[in-house]
């Protein structure tokens, strides 16, 4: 879709936009959102036995209760908590893998390298879209991957640096967001500038639409049948 066109671009100062707003004192809830800790978490191809699916479930529930106590510990650190966390999932993740058969296994490490490539494959065709659509110099593509490359590791250093506080980080994080803006001007022509902020700006306003229910109601999903 012509919308989504300018992605690679538009993905990453939307990103850099949210990151400048969010930046968690702690990690809590995050596992519920990122991980799935159920068979769904292995995909619906694995054919599963009722036992293996059972044994699923306890170790679901039981990863559910002791990250829930995690999140209660208000008396440990960021980097504590983190840590512990990590470990939790890890133990959990290796007895998941325990109930799996060596095939069952070999799918799962497919899939999952699948789902590694898909976000640099899509990130790919929309660079490649986006500089056939702004008509690109040679010059101007070279600059716009430094330019890409440069803030992609400004981010990952912020966020990854322990010394600073999430406010900090937000403070930092809005820096490079502006560095980036500026950048593009600098790069791209008036005419090519304006065009990727109305792409921009559609984007952002399809996003939040989809992120609403049939009725308006942000983060309502309607039930799929399977």
């Amino acid at each position: 879709m012509k919308k989504l066109s300018f992605v690679a671009i538009i993905a990453l100062a939307v990103s850099l936009s949210a990151s400048a707003q969010e930046v968690p004192n702690r990690p809590r809830g995050e596992y519920k959102a990122k991980h799935r800790t159920g068979a769904a978490a292995y995909g619906k191809d694995l054919n599963l036995t009722e036992e293996q699916k059972a044994k699923f479930k306890s170790l679901s529930e039981a990863q559910r209760n002791e990250l829930a106590a995690l999140q209660k510990q208000d008396n440990i650190s960021v980097k504590e908590s983190r840590e512990k966390r990590t470990a939790i999932m890890d133990s959990y993740k290796s007895k998941r893998d325990a109930i799996l058969t060596s095939e069952q296994k070999a799918m799962v490490e497919k899939k999952q390298a699948e789902r590694k490539a898909a976000p640099r494959k899509r990130a790919e065709q929309g660079t490649a879209r986006m500089e056939q659509e702004l008509n690109l110099t040679p010059e101007q593509k070279t600059k716009m991957q430094e330019s890409r490359k440069v803030n992609g590791e400004k981010v990952k250093a912020i966020r990854d640096n322990q010394a600073l506080t999430a406010e900090q980080k937000k403070t930092e994080l809005k820096k490079v967001k502006e560095e980036q803006q500026a950048s593009m001007k600098s790069i791209l022509t008036t005419e090519q500038y304006n065009k990727m902020e109305s792409q921009k700006a559609q984007f952002k306003k399809g996003e939040h639409k989809r992120s609403k229910g049939p009725r308006g109601e942000k983060g309502k999903k309607v039930a799929q049948t399977v």
